[in-house]
């Protein structure tokens, strides 16, 4: 389990340099940390498989939680656990959203190759590991993914980078995202499945809220 962690720290570690790297346009060092990124998800793979263990998306889906709710076991929501993804935004809102936050530094992209394999990792259609960068599936993602990382980048610039393990952190930024998702549905044009996606995950984030704190968020 100690090694396991390990890996997983630098794996975010190497993610996070590899993001540096591209936005400063240093190949050199993209390569490297590409190469050390992929070293790292291999090995990481091998440990847990080995040793029976669960990957941290799989353990992130059922945390224990304790705490003035008397503890308990959650299910985290995760986009990988709703088969039916809602459709892909509007193209060419997608493209202004994209340069809007690309002059401000952030750099938006479809994840390929190492990049995919980290959306893999974490269980996500999409994710804003830090400020200056947010990662999705495919060429145009859903339209609540993709607003709910440009929330959550906010988050970060704001409040500091979640370091992992502080759930009510996590809880609370994630009822804070997705009730911001359901205020303005209409106007983020969002679709039915995007939704109901986003009224399942509030529901999910909520009762762990309650469950770790023994009250309601509000």
């Amino acid at each position: 389990m100690q090694l396991q962690r390990k890996l997983e720290n630098a794996t975010k570690h190497t993610s996070d340099r590899l993001n540096i790297a591209t936005a400063a346009g240093d190949e050199q060092m993209v390569n490297q940390e590409r190469l050390r990124l992929t070293q790292l998800t291999q090995k990481y793979k091998e440990v847990s498989d080995k040793a029976g263990l669960p990957y941290r998306a799989e353990r992130l889906r059922s945390v224990q939680l304790t705490g003035g709710g008397g503890g308990g076991r959650i299910n985290i929501p995760t986009k990988r656990l709703n088969p039916l993804l809602p459709p892909p935004m509007d193209k060419e809102r997608y493209l202004r959203m994209k340069a809007a936050l690309e002059k401000q530094g952030v750099s938006v992209r479809c994840a390929k190759g190492d990049e995919l394999g980290y959306l893999d990792w974490l269980g996500a259609e999409a994710t804003a590991p830090g400020p200056n960068v947010i990662l999705h599936r495919g060429e145009i993602p859903s339209a609540s993914a993709m607003f709910e990382e440009v929330i959550h980048n906010r988050q970060i610039r704001k409040y500091g980078e979640f370091d992992g393990s502080n759930y009510l952190v996590l809880f609370s930024r994630e009822i804070e995202a997705n009730r911001k998702l359901l205020r303005n549905a209409n106007a983020y044009g969002f679709a039915q499945q995007d939704i109901d996606d986003t009224i399942r995950n509030l529901g999910v984030w909520e009762k762990g809220y309650e469950q770790l704190t023994g009250q309601k968020y509000d």
